[in-house]
Formats: structure tokens, C-alpha cells, sequence
């Protein structure tokens, strides 16, 4: 009412003179006042009556607004998070019957709940893991090495940083040549080659500052050069199942070759195979290779079969153990 009456200068000016004649002054009137304040000082007032008041149920409700769309518009996962966060609190205030007691009408405290209910149930519907972890990587081994590429759930990121290992100082991923239409500024790189990146278990950390100009984190981020390696030539030999052996036909003689299996001896432990049967009783030698693409030149990569042959069956069982299906090659007429 004062200030619907006075504006807020003048309402803060009554609310004042009335504090002056509250000994000690109540949280009820501190509230109000700060209500009065704007933007980051408002909820920098309500969190710290917050923190000396958590019996006060209608604080967690207010400072869940100062973070929901009605107040910021389009929010980040920064203000999700926080929005959801004090919402839980509320809600456990309401459970313990600290909220309506501070209430004269009854009905204005139910639509405080209502609309708590419909902000939690939306919020609800965001994973919680991606709320509290936005970030994920992928990695891909090639010639060149080892490329980490990120992924963001926060699409509005102004820029992004990393640290490998806990080692130095987190960089940044720098910027493409391109706009950001949501933001209106350049695009992150989210693409960070690491060529020399050694065997084993590795932990990147990434934080990010997002359009409000917050910075979220570090997350950390943990994968496996050996567990990644496995899983990508899993991957690319069960694409590629009519290429696993070749038939040729040279000298009068007809060859039989391993070459493309070959290429992922780094996860592979045996290639079991046998002619015009599926039994797979024999193996085909190699010496372990840790890259993609690697073996020894003087290696066989072939060997001659019977010239009436009319299939070969394969299978390998890769250095985790597991085992590949049968895969049958038919010699082309």
C-alpha cells in the first residue's frame, strides 16, 4: 500500500521511521524492507536474512522468485538451479508449518504455494544431473592424436574453460568466427585438440561463464584413453562387418587377407577364424599394437587358402574380454 501510494522511496522512508520504534526489529519488517531494494541488493538482503533467520518460512519462497522467469526472463541453468534449490527449501518450511502461520490471509498464502507447485513441477522436469553437471565431453582418437570436444545443456555461454589433470591454469577454448545468435557474440570453441595426451585415466575440469556473466563450476570430468580407445573400435568394427577379411585372387593363388582387422590390434587380444566352417579353431598371430592403424611391416597380413574355398568365419575377442559375433565372409564369385 505505501508503495502503491508513495513509490518506493517514500514506502522505504515510512518503513524506516516505523523500524525506529520496533526494539529489536522483526523479521517480518526486515523482509519488507528489503523487498524495497533492487536487483542484486535485494537478494543479497533477503539471502542474508535467510541465513540468520531459517525459521522464516516466506523467505525461501521470495529469494526462489528473485531466480524464476518471472523475474529474470530467460533463465541460465545458474538461475535453475538456484530457483529450485530455494523451492526445496520452501517446501520443507511448508512441511514443517513455517509459512501460513505468518499469514493474516490465508488465501494470499495459498497462491504463494500454488505458484511454488507449478515453478517445481517445471523445474522438476529438468534432469537433475544435467542441473548440477552441464556439462559433458566426448573424445575421439585419431591420426593426429586425441580431439575432447564438449557439450554444453547451457546454451548461452559466452566462454568456456578447461584444465587438464589439475595441472596450471584453466584456458579458455577461445571463440569460432561465427555469432552466437542466442547471445549476439561469437560462438565458444568447444572443440580442444590434445595430440600428446598420455595412456590411461585422465580428469578434465571445465567451467564456463554464462550470459548473465556468472560462472558456473569447475565440473570435473573423468574418461579413460585405454576405456575410449576400446569403445571406438568396438564401434568402428561392428560398422564396417562385410570388411573384417578380403579375398583375393593373385598368382593363381587365392589370399585370404586380415588387413582392416589389423588396424585395430591396439583393442585387440585374438582373431579366431576358420575356412568353410564356423568352428574358429584357429588363430591368426599379431603382435598388440596401442594405435589405431599400427602393426609391424614385416607382419603377415594374409595368408593362402585352398583355392575351392568358399567362406571364412571370424570373430575376435577384444582386450576387455568380450567377444565379437561370427562374422561370415563369402568369397565373391
Amino acid at each position: 500500500m505505501l508503495k502503491a501510494s508513495e513509490g518506493k522511496a517514500g514506502a522505504a522512508e515510512t518503513l524506516r521511521y516505523f523500524g525506529s520504534k520496533l526494539k529489536p526489529p522483526t523479521v517480518s519488517y526486515q523482509t519488507a524492507l528489503a523487498l524495497l531494494e533492487e536487483g542484486d541488493a535485494r537478494l543479497t538482503e533477503l539471502e542474508a536474512l535467510a541465513g540468520t533467520h531459517p525459521d522464516f518460512g516466506p523467505l525461501p519462497w521470495l529469494i526462489s522468485q528473485e531466480y524464476s522467469e518471472a523475474r529474470r526472463g530467460d533463465q541460465t541453468l545458474a538461475d535453475q538451479r538456484s530457483e529450485k534449490q530455494w523451492l526445496e527449501k520452501f517446501r520443507a518450511a511448508q512441511a514443517a508449518g513455517k509459512f501460513q502461520r505468518y499469514f493474516l490471509d490465508k488465501k494470499d498464502a495459498q497462491q504463494w504455494l500454488d505458484t511454488a507447485d507449478e515453478r517445481w513441477a517445471k523445474l522438476a522436469s529438468v534432469p537433475q544431473k544435467v542441473l548440477e553437471n552441464p556439462v559433458t565431453l566426448s573424445t575421439l582418437y585419431g591420426n593426429s592424436g586425441w580431439d575432447v570436444t564438449f557439450t554444453l545443456t547451457d546454451f548461452k555461454v559466452t566462454e568456456l574453460f578447461y584444465r587438464l589433470d589439475g595441472k596450471g591454469d584453466f584456458r579458455s577454448t577461445g571463440h569460432l568466427p561465427f555469432t552466437n545468435p542466442q547471445t549476439g557474440l561469437p560462438k565458444v570453441n568447444l572443440h580442444v585438440p590434445m595430440p600428446d595426451l598420455s595412456s590411461g585415466r585422465h580428469t578434465v575440469e571445465v567451467k564456463y561463464v554464462d550470459r548473465n556473466g556468472k560462472t558456473n563450476g569447475p565440473y570435473s570430468l573423468s574418461f579413460s584413453t585405454d576405456e575410449e580407445l576400446l569403445k571406438q573400435g568396438k564401434w568402428a568394427l561392428d560398422s564396417t562387418p562385410g570388411s573384417w577379411l578380403q579375398f583375393k585372387d593373385f598368382d593363381g593363388k587365392v589370399l585370404l587377407y586380415f588387413s582392416h582387422l589389423l588396424s585395430y590390434t591396439a583393442v585387440l587380444k585374438e582373431i579366431r577364424y576358420s575356412l568353410d566352417s564356423d568352428k574358429l579353431d584357429q588363430s591368426f598371430k599379431f603382435k598388440p599394437g596401442t594405435k589405431y592403424g599400427e602393426h609391424d611391416r614385416d607382419e603377415a597380413i594374409f595368408l593362402a587358402v585352398p583355392p575351392d574355398i568358399r567362406y571364412a568365419s571370424v570373430q575376435v575377442i577384444y582386450k576387455d574380454g568380450t567377444v565379437s559375433p561370427l562374422r561370415r565372409i563369402v568369397r565373391p564369385k
